[in-house]
């Protein structure tokens, strides 16, 4: 049976159907081909956008380090610029209570203003009580400085 209807159908007919199809066939591929280029087109464009976003971001961050490193510097400075004028005017100060406590110890200084032993005595006392009390707020300020410095030490670390 299937000769005799190869044998009516004439083969140009058949020509005619294999050009139909591998027209169908060129323009589904050329049509997919167009669409993945396409594709690949708008993705590389997606793709340096992003990049240049990164780029920009990295560069503002980068910036605002600068800023934020400048600036934590400036504190710093201030800092150890304010601290070093307190223990400057602290040891002077402390200073002039030891000296003033050895004076009232030795008895150089006047009693005051009843010139009396007991007035001498009490004001011997109250320096001398500052004198301690100086001391005391000169070993807090040592190891307030001993803390800081092991806070430095540990942030250190992690750099």
């Amino acid at each position: 049976m299937w000769m005799l209807v190869a044998k009516m159908i004439p083969f140009r007919d058949y020509a005619y159907a294999a050009a139909a199809i591998a027209a169908v066939v060129w323009y589904n591929v050329h049509v997919h081909n167009l669409e993945v280029g396409y594709a690949k087109q708008k993705t590389d464009a997606i793709y340096a956008a992003v990049d240049a976003v990164q780029k920009a971001a990295k560069a503002k961050a980068d910036e605002k380090e600068k800023q934020y490193q400048s600036a934590m510097q400036m504190v710093q400075e201030s800092y150890n610029a304010q601290i070093a004028d307190a223990n400057t005017q602290h040891d002077a100060d402390l200073e002039r209570v030891r000296k003033l406590t050895a004076q009232i110890r030795s008895g150089s200084v006047s009693s005051g203003s009843t010139g009396t032993q007991a007035g001498a005595d009490a004001g011997a006392i109250s320096v001398a009580a500052l004198g301690v009390g100086a001391e005391l707020a000169d070993a807090l300020r040592h190891d307030d400085a001993s803390l800081q410095l092991c806070w430095d030490e540990r942030d250190a670390v992690g750099k």
